[in-house]
Parts: structure tokens; C-alpha cells; sequence
């Protein structure tokens, strides 16, 4: 479908660099660029590329959202001065955000959702061993492909 193709260019091309985090990405500039109709790439721009009110679309600013992800934790106290040494319910939650936050920029759905298993693995658990260990099994044949291909 030629809207999964100029998906797939457009997609590439954010991630080689081609667009900087906060460029504005403008529908007529991209479909002259890809040879499209107009309507081709304001369908492709929806979840990829930020909205712009009465300016088209802009690279997401990744490292915006990671900063204020980060922002909460470092402000919140870890623990409640009541309870001891456990950690309170605001800073889990908000370390619990920062952290998918920080791997979103990869772009990488398999990861993300493979993260998102473990993370609530160990919040059950608390095995950190098995969460090292189911880690390492997962990327472990990954990495041996990317070094087969090198």
C-alpha cells in the first residue's frame, strides 16, 4: 500500500537523522519530497510525527519528554519518612514512567513491549536475578545476529 511506503521512507528517514527533534515536517513539502498526493501524507503522519496547529507536523522531541520524565523522580523523595526504608508510591510511579520514557526514542516496538513484561515481572517478583537472566536470554541471540551480519 503506498501509504505503508511513505510510511516506511518518512520512518527511515527520522530515524537516520534526516529531521531533526522539533523540525517542522510540512505535508506539502514532504508529498513533493515522496511524490504523493497530500492526502497520503497527512494519513502517515498521524502517531508518527507531532501535530503542529496550522503548520503541518514536527519530529517528536524525544529528549523533552525524557527530561520531564526525569524531572518527577528527581524531585520526588524516594521514600515516605513514615514507612522506613520503602520506597513511596509517588516515586515508583514516577520511575516507572522515566523509565519506558527514556527507551521510547528506539523506536523499537519489540523492545518496548518486551521491557514493559519485565518490568512488571520484577515489580511482582522483585527477582532481579531472573529479570538479569530473562534479559540476557532475549538479547543474547540478537546481538550474536547483529555480530554474524558485521
Amino acid at each position: 500500500m503506498l501509504s505503508e511506503q511513505v510510511y516506511t521512507r518518512l520512518r527511515e528517514a527520522i530515524m537516520r537523522g534526516e529531521h531533526a527533534p522539533g523540525a517542522a515536517l510540512k505535508p506539502q513539502d514532504l508529498a513533493r519530497e515522496q511524490g504523493v498526493s497530500l492526502a497520503v501524507v497527512r494519513v502517515v503522519g498521524d502517531g508518527l510525527a507531532d501535530r503542529l496547529p496550522n503548520r503541518g507536523f514536527a519530529v517528536p522531541a524525544w529528549e523533552a519528554r525524557v527530561r520531564a520524565a526525569h524531572h518527577r523522580p528527581s524531585r520526588t523523595p524516594p521514600f515516605e519518612s513514615d514507612k522506613g526504608e520503602h520506597l513511596s508510591g509517588a516515586w515508583s510511579e514516577a520511575h516507572r514512567v522515566f523509565h519506558p520514557t527514556l527507551l521510547d526514542g528506539c523506536g523499537n516496538p519489540v523492545l518496548l513491549e518486551t521491557f514493559d513484561r519485565m518490568w512488571t515481572a520484577s515489580e511482582l517478583a522483585r527477582d532481579a536475578d531472573a529479570a538479569a537472566e530473562a534479559l540476557t536470554r532475549h538479547l543474547t541471540p540478537t546481538a550474536a545476529a547483529q555480530t554474524d551480519e558485521s
